[in-house]
């Protein structure tokens, strides 16, 4: 399934809107890029492109050859691809494999600041996190979406959560790789908050839990995941969140309290904060 959006249909929000979503199987032997993408996104593998959006891309089967700039690289079943604007490129798959990928293309004021913050740093266009069931539902979600008669507008929640699912998958899994006894407790120090977040529990103890001095926890935590853990912390809290509002009909206020929020009220400016959105808009948007 390949879809494209026409201007007027994107354009009403400049904060953030979708430009193109899409899935597609290519088999092995099979020509690649497909004819169905139309002009500005279609390309000649051995040319490449350069296209004015951001661009995420998600292999779920299959091996291929990414080539940037600065070389080329494997791409793996597993692998993603967070592609900035202006940035030239070129992928296909083997022959031998073909593969299977999903995509979706944005951009937007909001964008442009929100991937700028530190969180996103990465000199890693390529990310590996291998096939998550998390991140697979969330690319079809947007498909479905896609597919169906909603305002395309109301991915921008779901590209928000998305983009934020795979840093944190990203982060774990490179900090995991490292196997020093500091980031081994850092990687325990992410486990702790994942099984906390029905409950109130403060950065001092998760350091007291690993092992750590409060001052030299906040100092490895931030080197190994790029943002503070109050700030990992609440990126979970508002995932969870999200999957919630998404999968149930509990009203915001249980929502927040199964959080540990004991004020809906904060709950809501914190989601917000995050998610671009309000819970209630978060979950109209996507319970439609």
């Amino acid at each position: 399934m390949i879809k494209y959006f026409k201007p007027e249909h994107t354009e009403k929000e400049k904060q953030i809107y979708v430009s193109t979503v899409g899935y597609e199987e290519i088999a092995p032997g099979e020509e690649y890029p497909s004819h169905k993408h139309p002009a500005g996104y279609y390309f000649d593998p051995s040319v490449g492109r350069v296209i004015g959006e951001y661009q995420i891309v998600y292999f779920v089967d299959g091996e291929g050859t990414l080539r940037l700039q600065d070389g080329s690289f494997r791409i793996f079943s597993g692998s993603v691809l967070m592609l900035p604007p202006g940035t030239w490129h070129s992928y296909y798959p083997d022959e031998a494999t073909g593969w299977k990928q999903y995509w979706i293309g944005f951009k937007g004021e909001f964008v442009d600041d929100w991937l700028h913050a530190s969180a996103y740093n990465t000199k890693n266009l390529l990310l590996r996190i291998g096939v998550n069931p998390e991140i697979l539902a969330l690319f079809r979600k947007a498909v479905e979406i896609a597919g169906s008669d909603y305002n395309i507008n109301l991915i921008g929640g779901l590209i928000i959560y998305l983009v934020n699912t795979v840093f944190d998958f990203y982060l774990a899994c490179t900090t995991t790789d490292n196997h020093s006894v500091n980031d081994g407790k850092i990687a325990e120090a992410c486990a702790i908050m994942q099984n906390s977040l029905n409950e109130e529990i403060k950065i001092e103890e998760i350091a007291t839990k690993v092992g750590l001095s409060y001052p030299l926890f906040r100092k490895l935590f931030r080197k190994s995941m790029k943002m503070s853990a109050s700030q990992y912390l609440l990126r979970l809290r508002m995932r969870k969140g999200a999957e919630m509002l998404m999968s149930t009909s509990e009203p915001v206020k249980n929502v927040a309290y199964s959080l540990g929020y004991d004020q809906p009220a904060y709950f809501t400016y914190c989601f917000h904060k995050v998610m671009g959105m309000t819970p209630q808009e978060y979950r109209d948007a996507h319970r439609r």
